[in-house]
């Protein structure tokens, strides 16, 4: 950020990896007049708002993406089954909103949420959080996964407690490692948000704004891109965003 600052370029297109920790010299860029534009992950709203500042965000509705892949997974199950999210960590504003599109689906289909329990995004916590949620839970019948990864680790706690096609598994973000996982059933379903997408589309924003010489204050504050659900048949649904 440091660098682009001091080429002063006229636009960042930037995938924040904590959406508190960067945003001290996107401030400074857009105060300089930089327009700048965030994908994958959106910036803290009170962080912004303290600021005075708005940061566009393109990309997915991670909520809308969890709500879709909790519906799914409600259709495999009976009415009133427990189920345990496995969530990331508890200040990414991405895992934050996985986890409460989650509980939404759960509780719209009528399952019961037993426990929740923050990850790393790593296939260790997943399978070390799979374990323990099995054990103590041992009547659940669904992991809600907030990635990929996560779930990996998920489906071998699953198989260990010899408990695979009792209880199903879902994931998020698609990964190419999932792919054999999915045509064999040891997991249900995960979320395709299309990451290569996202980075043309806040391209295109940021050089929009250039040529139409639009300020950061004219942006709108999220546009959004589609997600769709994924499962052994393929692409069940989705949004356009």
């Amino acid at each position: 950020m440091q660098t682009l600052l001091e080429a002063k370029v006229g636009a960042i297109v930037i995938a924040p990896t904590d959406s508190r920790a960067l945003f001290v010299p996107v401030a400074k860029a857009i105060a300089a007049g930089t327009i700048v534009v965030a994908i994958d992950t959106a910036f803290d709203e009170a962080v912004q708002d303290a600021a005075n500042v708005t940061v566009p965000f393109v990309g997915p509705d991670n909520r809308r993406g969890a709500r879709m892949v909790g519906a799914y997974l409600a259709t495999q199950l009976k009415p009133g089954s427990e189920i345990g999210i496995i969530a990331g960590p508890a200040n990414d504003r991405n895992a934050q909103q996985r986890t409460l599109g989650f509980k939404q689906a759960m509780e719209s289909a009528g399952m019961h949420v037993a426990v929740v329990e923050a990850g790393d995004w790593s296939v260790t916590s997943g399978k070390a959080i799979g374990l323990q949620m099995l054990y103590e839970h041992p009547t659940l019948a669904g992991l809600m996964c907030a990635n990929d990864n996560i779930a990996i680790g998920a489906t071998d706690a699953v198989r260990i407690a010899g408990k695979r096609g009792r209880v199903l598994v879902t994931g998020y973000n698609n990964i190419e490692a999932v792919q054999p996982m999915l045509r064999d059933g040891s997991l249900l379903a995960t979320v395709e948000q299309f990451g290569a997408r996202q980075a043309v589309f806040g391209v295109d924003v940021a050089v929009k704004a250039l040529l139409e010489r639009r300020r950061q204050r004219d942006l709108s504050p999220f546009m959004e891109t589609p997600v769709q659900v994924v499962t052994k048949a393929g692409g069940v649904g989705g949004s356009k965003g």
